[in-house]
């Protein structure tokens, strides 16, 4: 293990068991008195290849995140982040890379994300969301 690095952890179990788990989760950590009721459950989908989205530079979420310190690039890998950009401006956002020097990164058996980038996007994440809402 190298300084602040700490491999990546792997939800065990099924779909249906993580998205119990994260149903509870999120029911947990909304504020009762928002009156909101939460149900979680994976969308549909008719093929296994997830859609290629686009959000306009010039988006409230982009500006916000901008405004808060990320660095916007190009994301060129797959996410689910498609499912919501039909409705809403959607980014990818978050710490770690794709690849590095030594090869891939993401989703490799020597993933790793430093601890230092994951307290730096929470920071840029909560001014951003701060700024939007």
């Amino acid at each position: 293990m190298h300084g602040d690095l700490r491999p990546a952890d792997r939800p065990a179990g099924d779909q249906a068991e993580f998205f119990d788990g994260f149903q509870t989760h999120v029911r947990e950590t909304v504020p009762t008195e928002l009156g909101v009721d939460v149900s979680v459950q994976p969308a549909a989908r008719e093929t296994p290849f997830l859609e290629a989205f686009d959000t306009p530079e010039d988006s409230h979420v982009a500006d916000a995140l901008v405004d808060a310190g990320a660095d916007p690039a190009p994301f060129g890998a797959a996410t689910e982040a498609s499912y919501f950009a039909a409705d809403a401006p959607t980014v990818v956002f978050g710490p770690g890379v794709l690849a590095d020097d030594e090869g891939p990164v993401a989703h490799s058996q020597r993933e790793y994300v430093r601890r230092s980038d994951v307290e730096r996007a929470a920071e840029i994440v909560t001014d951003a969301v701060d700024a939007l809402v």
